[in-house]
C-alpha cells in the first residue's frame, strides 16, 4: 500500500495539487484509504464466496456508522483489525442464520437491552484511536448511536425473517466489546 500511496502522492506533487510539506501526510491518508477499502472489498469477496454477500455488506454498514458514534475496539495491526472485522461478520452470519427458526422477543429483547445499556454507560469507548472529548461531543455521540440502535429495532421489527437478525447481532457484538474494552 506504501508504494501506490508514494506514487500518488507523487503524481499529486508533480502536477502541484499539493505542497511537498504535505507529502508525508497525503502518503499516510492514502495508505489508510486503500488499507480499508481493501480490506471492505476482500471481506465482500469472502461474503459472496460464503453466499453472504448481502449480509456482510449490511453487516460492515451497520458497523461503520455505529462505529462513527460508539468508537470500538482497534486492532494493533492492520491484519488483527481484518479478522476482528472477519470475526464479526462471520459470527453474525452464522447467527442470524441460526436464528431463523427463533420464535418471541426474547434474544432480541435481551440483544437490543445490552446495545441500549452499552450506549448509556460505556459509548463513546475511550481510546488512543478515539481520544476523551468534551461533554458536548460525548452527548452528541451518545444520541448518535442510540440513533442506529433506536433504527436498527425498528429495521429488526420490520424485516422479513430471511434478513432481520442481521440487524440486532453486529450491534449486538461491538457492544459487547465495547463493555469489556472499558473495563
Amino acid at each position: 500500500m506504501k508504494v501506490i500511496a508514494k506514487k500518488v502522492a507523487g503524481w499529486c506533487l508533480s502536477c502541484d495539487a499539493m505542497d511537498k510539506s504535505e507529502f508525508e501526510v497525503v502518503v499516510y491518508g492514502l495508505e489508510l484509504i486503500l488499507g480499508t477499502v481493501s480490506k471492505y472489498i476482500i471481506l465482500l469477496m469472502i461474503g459472496y464466496l460464503l453466499n453472504r454477500g448481502i449480509e456482510f455488506l449490511l453487516i460492515l454498514f451497520l458497523i461503520a456508522v455505529f462505529r462513527a458514534f460508539a468508537g470500538g475496539v482497534h486492532g494493533k495491526t492492520s491484519a488483527g483489525c481484518f479478522l476482528y472485522m472477519l470475526l464479526v461478520c462471520a459470527v453474525s452470519a452464522a447467527l442470524s442464520e441460526l436464528s431463523l427458526s427463533l420464535k418471541g422477543l426474547f434474544v432480541p429483547f435481551l440483544g437490543y437491552a445490552v446495545c441500549f445499556y452499552a450506549v448509556y454507560k460505556y459509548i463513546p469507548l475511550q481510546s488512543l484511536k478515539n481520544p476523551a472529548c468534551d461533554a458536548d461531543t460525548i452527548r452528541g455521540k451518545k444520541r448518535g448511536a442510540l440513533v442506529v440502535v433506536s433504527v436498527s429495532v425498528l429495521l429488526f421489527l420490520i424485516m422479513g425473517a430471511d434478513i432481520k437478525w442481521i440487524f440486532l447481532y453486529p450491534l449486538m457484538i461491538e457492544a459487547v466489546t465495547i463493555m469489556l474494552a472499558s473495563r
